[in-house]
């Protein structure tokens, strides 16, 4: 079990981690505690202060400007120093460099703000006075990324491959890519950029210093611990690093990639088994058998990893990249610490959006429902619940898929599990409790009314929403056309079927057509309705309907 009480700014003063020890998965029982410092008169939502109870460890956090984590400093309350992490950042608030006691890390990224290299090196000196925290590693780990589908690493390379946004696969090789060789190879102007951009980050690296936590003030706090007040002595202020980067190895990375050793064969493959957020729960071979299982506490802290024939895979917690040499989450945007603060390294890029929350919140604090796929915007992985395909999430740029054909019809109606149920209105709005095959089932039915409204009958009526409501924009993924999945063929190849109509009756003529024949072609349902309209609360159904003309005959036989 793991706790975290809130206080009503959005911050954490505490979290616990009761798991007991567990024979089937061999799992350790845990009993922690760490408490989180702030203070409330400059950046009150950053920790500046942490205390580990089970350690009996304290954390001092100092922080740059644009709200980015700079320094993480560790030592026995009252004690020298021990061990620190200095995080360097670009401009645009991406880390571009970290290092600590046994790790000197660069990463590099494109214009678009995408991670494209990773250099990191073991330290092999480190010296830490009281100004300074000294040193001097060579980078010879390097990982390219190339896209989204291939990561290369001196090892080897790894292709993968995803069902929508979802990782399914990933298919190791060794060499064979000759495309590359423009690219890396020959392309000089790109070679001294890069050695342009690294010198410059290492130039601040050796430069930066940052303000010390005023610990008066991170003891003025309602929630402060006595263990925040500790001095701690000989905390750096300043790294010297002297770093270089092993061209050589670099190159015969690349030169290995371009040669075909195995005349194109590929045979490693592993399946990715995720769970309903897509991180990586079980990992088997192309034979089936099992080589990492995973599971997760709720920020993604490790809880099980086994891994008994020596893989390990670094895509895990909602399939996203865990750096080893820091055990940071890559996102995107942004870096997530998972074990220590449970939360981001950097202010959250659409902070402005959501000023109740604080802008260091992973997924607003909601783990277990939401997900966010890159670092500025969490989403409801559960929406819609089913798992056939992956549905795009209702936003501002793609309000113009948004079908507005019959809104008001069918946006108080929701596939519940027991639609029979007319009482229990609490699941109507909670896709998380929806029935599978009735989501799908009021799918059709929607891609049907979009299908009359827009093609056969223009008095459909329409009707607009707000997409900036969250109820709505959450919903409003019911109502995008491209998630509609392919109308029903007894409605798409009778082009004379142009009305439908909402009744709690599973069998019901329309009086629409009262004054002609009609034939209900089609029915969905039962679903649930909230009430409004014409239509009571309750189970409701949709029908679809033609109208059949009849001839001289027919009115005769009624005349008489």
């Amino acid at each position: 079990m793991r706790s975290y009480p809130f206080v009503f700014t959005g911050e954490v003063p505490c979290k616990e981690v009761r798991t007991p020890l567990n024979s089937i998965t061999f799992s350790e029982e845990r009993n922690e505690e760490t408490c989180y410092g702030y203070c409330n008169e400059y950046q009150p939502h950053v920790v500046k202060r942490m205390f580990d109870y089970k350690n009996e460890v304290l954390y001092d956090l100092r922080w740059d400007d644009a709200g980015n984590l700079g320094q993480v400093s560790m030592s026995k309350p009252g004690e020298m120093f021990d061990a620190g992490r200095f995080l360097f950042w670009t401009e645009d608030n991406r880390m571009h460099t970290a290092v600590d006691d046994k790790h000197y890390s660069y990463y590099a990224y494109d214009y678009g703000g995408e991670r494209r290299l990773k250099l990191v090196g073991v330290n092999s000196s480190v010296d830490v006075n009281a100004e300074y925290m000294t040193a001097v590693s060579t980078l010879n780990e390097p990982t390219l990324y190339p896209s989204a589908y291939m990561v290369l690493t001196n090892k080897g390379y790894t292709k993968h491959y995803y069902a929508g946004t979802e990782r399914v696969a990933a298919r190791l090789g060794g060499g064979g890519l000759n495309a590359l060789h423009h690219v890396i190879e020959n392309d000089r102007e790109l070679q001294t950029k890069a050695d342009s951009l690294f010198d410059q980050c290492l130039e601040q690296v050796n430069s930066r210093v940052l303000k010390e936590n005023d610990l008066e003030c991170i003891m003025r706090n309602k929630y402060a611990k006595e263990e925040f007040g500790h001095w701690i002595e000989g905390i750096p202020y300043q790294m010297k690093a002297d770093v270089e980067c092993d061209h050589r190895l670099f190159k015969e990375m690349v030169d290995s990639m371009l040669t075909d050793y195995h005349n194109g064969e590929e045979k490693e493959v592993y399946f990715y088994h995720s769970d309903h957020l897509g991180s990586a729960s079980w990992i088997t071979d192309s034979a089936g058998i099992a080589v990492q299982h995973l599971q997760y506490l709720p920020y993604g802290e490790p809880y099980i990893d086994q891994h008994p024939f020596g893989y390990s895979e670094r895509f895990t917690f909602t399939g996203k990249e865990r750096d080893e040499e820091t055990g940071y989450g890559y996102f995107g945007a942004r870096y997530m610490d998972h074990e220590l603060m449970t939360g981001w390294l950097s202010v959250d890029p659409m902070a402005d959006k959501y000023p109740s929350i604080s802008p260091y919140a992973y997924c607003a604090w909601n783990p277990v429902v939401l997900v966010d796929p890159d670092g500025k915007e969490c989403i409801a992985d559960d929406d819609p619940p089913t798992r056939k395909k992956k549905y795009e999430i209702a936003n501002s740029n793609n309000k113009h898929k948004l079908s507005k054909i019959s809104w008001g019809e069918t946006s108080g109606i929701y596939p519940m599990k027991n639609p029979e149920d007319p009482n229990n209105k609490k699941l109507c709005y909670n896709p998380t409790n929806w029935d599978e095959q009735k989501t799908e089932e009021l799918l059709k039915a929607r891609a049907a009314i979009h299908l009359i409204g827009t093609q056969r009958n223009s008095t459909v009526h329409k009707n607009d929403c707000d997409i900036n409501d969250a109820l709505i924009k959450k919903l409003a993924t019911y109502h995008l056309t491209s998630n509609f999945p392919e109308v029903d063929e007894k409605i798409l190849n009778d082009k004379d079927v142009k009305y439908f109509f909402l009744s709690p009756e599973p069998k019901v003529a329309t009086p629409s057509l009262a004054s002609d024949g009609q034939e209900c072609v089609m029915s969905y349902g039962p679903f649930y309705n909230v009430g409004g309209g014409d239509v009571e609360a309750g189970p409701i159904y949709i029908h679809f309907y033609k109208a059949i003309k009849k001839d001289d005959s027919q009115k005769k036989d009624k005349q008489k």
